[in-house]
């Protein structure tokens, strides 16, 4: 669900004609789930040849509501940057009519925003719920599009 609001994303840029002052870059990564091996790679080349990154946005999961709760994103404080987690939380309001922008905490290196704050890059990591809504189907065999509420 990342990918595709992330491919969304990119189409909209493009269709507004946006023309970034800065560049504007849009990464698909794999081995996240074997220890963030692809986000971890990228970012350290970025480090190593002192590439500037202003922000990193990491959409991981952002297709899941469980029935009967209030539509809110989770943003994940431990392993971000909280200015930008502040900032993107106040674009939910802006954007977003009957979602709510909740507070949430992994405890862990969660998913590739990691890899990129370890470095001591700007990270922020809204998730598709607070973890005590979160999609039971992970990493099993219903987690489909089919079993999105």
């Amino acid at each position: 669900s990342g990918c595709v609001n992330l491919i969304e994303a990119f189409r909209k840029l493009v269709a507004a004609g946006f023309k970034p002052t800065t560049p504007v870059e849009f990464h698909w990564y794999s081995g996240e789930e074997a220890g963030l091996l692809g986000s971890a790679a990228i970012a350290k080349s970025y480090s190593t040849s002192k590439k500037p990154i202003n922000a990193y946005l990491n959409l991981d999961m952002t297709a899941w509501l469980q029935t009967g709760t209030t539509p809110q994103i989770g943003f994940v404080s431990d392993r971000t940057d909280s200015n930008l987690t502040a900032f993107t939380k106040k674009l939910v309001s802006a954007y977003l009519t009957g979602v709510v922008a909740s507070n949430d905490y992994c405890g862990y290196a969660c998913s590739d925003h990691a890899s990129w704050n370890s470095l001591g890059y700007p990270a922020v990591y809204p998730f598709e719920s607070i973890t005590e809504y979160e999609n039971p189907n992970i990493h099993t065999a219903k987690d489909t599009i089919n079993f999105s509420q």
